[in-house]
């Protein structure tokens, strides 16, 4: 990795910043969306769109167990939740389109500098050496090279990112929420890790 990267410039350390930021911000939406829709009455996470969030699902629930509810009320909640869901989902497309196109941009840069610099090497060689390379070889190479350099710089590299910001926030969530049915399931993922160790 670090020899991929010193092809990198300031401007796109910067770049892949702001990409791995938003990359973060993306996965964490899709755990508050649950939240958002789940029973859930209070969050204090890094989104001020979700502070004391109501329950979603469970307004359906209360209506339907007290038909008196007044109706204002009921439509006043699920407008408020609607806004809350479609403020989310406005962040993570936001932020998903400024990951993609960050770590896009930077795997085209440094895709690039890396064909450079093979280029430069190529020709600093004495021509005996270019001779007896077989044709095509050169060009074959650096294509290959680079085209897999840049779809796991520009792809792999922000999801891998996003997903694991998911699966850290969703742990955390459920243990804000109850921390006791957290370990109870978490022991489930215990279990499976030793089976498919041991298989």
């Amino acid at each position: 990795m670090q020899r991929i990267f010193k092809y990198a410039s300031n401007w796109d350390f910067l770049a892949y910043a702001a990409g791995f930021i938003a990359s973060v911000g993306a996965g964490i939406t899709l755990p508050l969306m649950n939240v958002v829709f789940g029973k859930c009455r209070m969050l204090s996470l890094t989104l001020a769109l979700t502070i004391s969030v109501g329950k979603f699902v469970g307004n359906f629930s209360d209506f339907s167990r007290d038909p008196e509810t007044a109706k204002e009320q009921f439509e006043s909640n699920l407008n408020k939740l609607s806004l809350y869901m479609l403020a989310l989902f406005i962040c993570r497309l936001a932020l998903n389109y400024i990951n993609k196109f960050a770590f896009r941009m930077i795997g085209i840069r440094i895709s690039s500098a890396i064909r450079l610099a093979y280029l430069e090497a190529l020709f600093a060689q004495s021509v005996h050496v270019l001779d007896s390379l077989p044709p095509g070889y050169a060009t074959t190479t650096i294509t290959t090279t680079a085209n897999t350099l840049q779809l796991g710089i520009s792809e792999k590299l922000g999801f891998f990112v996003e997903f694991n910001a998911t699966m850290i926030a969703a742990i955390i969530i459920a243990f804000i929420r109850n921390w006791r049915l957290t370990l109870v399931t978490a022991s489930a993922i215990l279990f499976i890790m030793i089976t498919i160790g041991l298989l």
